[in-house]
């Protein structure tokens, strides 16, 4: 079996497991304290208060960058927070300093037939220390989640008795068991099927970029394939500035390559189009993989465009 018809069955796997779990998705901007705005999208999976899914800032932007999130829905108050714990694929440069991880604390609120996601939020570096603060503002694009409200019970009527009876009445004691406080089990599968069921989050790859990955793990692999119409792409492919495929024509039967990450922090992978498609431009689907996360990936070359892949071991 191909390995990518295997990764499309514990796709269809997940989505079986989980059908259950509705994907809500949010889009607008966050809004800086200089002025400055951002596009920016939450995209996650409710469970019993809990939410865990991704953030993309910068979404189709120069600067694309994709974070895990999780954190929690009050339905009662309709607050939610959340935050970014995990970067995994971005076109912004890295920095010395690092990322921000935005920690966002808010409203969820329906109004004029949309759902709205708004607050203010702060962001820290991996170390703790502070980084920028501001604004988010987002707006439902699919299904609203529904607020789960407490019912208020209605107070009955008392009816005074005409006359008040007293009697011995002997009070046995009640044993009050206490109510075990509620469990929050971490689902990492819920995040493995957000990652690897959502057709949303394809990473577009165009002449000049760079995108890196990160993980923690010593082996990813990536598959090379033609989704569409098979039309004689030809590609070079460097791993760390050596050849590992040379005027490779890259057909609808993928081909598998692994990334060694072992005593490594960084893997440069570069692609380069030698030709245009006989239907269009030089289009190959990269899908990265590790045991938690599927990168997807889209080239968009003309003849003689290439794009990078960096792999960081965090």
């Amino acid at each position: 079996m191909p390995f990518r018809f295997f990764i499309s069955f514990c796709v269809l796997l997940f989505s079986f497991h989980l059908c259950g779990q509705t994907e809500y998705s949010y889009e607008g901007y966050i809004k800086l304290s200089n002025i400055n705005l951002y596009t920016y999208k939450v995209t996650f999976i409710e469970d019993n208060g809990v939410i865990k899914g991704y953030s993309i800032t910068d979404f189709e932007g120069d600067f694309e960058t994709k974070s895990l999130i999780s954190g929690t829905i009050d339905h009662e108050t309709q607050k939610i927070r959340f935050h970014e714990s995990e970067i995994v694929t971005t076109k912004s440069p890295l920095k010395n300093g690092g990322f921000c991880y935005i920690h966002f604390n808010g409203k969820i609120f329906n109004q004029e037939g949309k759902q709205i996601v708004e607050g203010k939020f702060n962001s820290v570096y991996k170390g703790g220390a502070d980084c920028i603060f501001g604004w988010v503002d987002l707006t439902s694009t699919g299904p609203k989640l529904t607020i789960r409200k407490k019912k208020k019970p209605k107070k009955k009527p008392i009816k005074t008795p005409k006359k008040i009876v007293k009697a011995k009445v002997q009070v046995k004691p009640v044993k009050v068991v206490p109510k075990p406080e509620p469990i929050v089990e971490e689902r990492d599968e819920l995040i493995a099927m957000l990652n690897k069921a959502s057709a949303s989050s394809i990473n577009s790859l165009n002449d000049g970029d760079v995108l890196h990955i990160f993980s923690q793990e010593d082996e990813l692999s990536i598959l090379l394939y033609d989704e569409d119409q098979q039309d004689n792409d030809r590609i070079d492919f460097y791993i760390d500035g050596e050849y590992r495929l040379q005027n490779f024509m890259v057909t609808r039967r993928s081909k598998k390559i692994v990334i060694d990450m072992k005593g490594k922090n960084r893997v440069e992978v570069r692609v380069k189009a030698l030709n245009n498609g006989i239907i269009g431009k030089n289009t190959i689907r990269l899908d990265i993989t590790d045991s938690k996360n599927l990168t997807r990936t889209l080239t968009n070359f003309m003849a003689g465009d290439e794009g990078t892949l960096v792999f960081v071991k965090q």
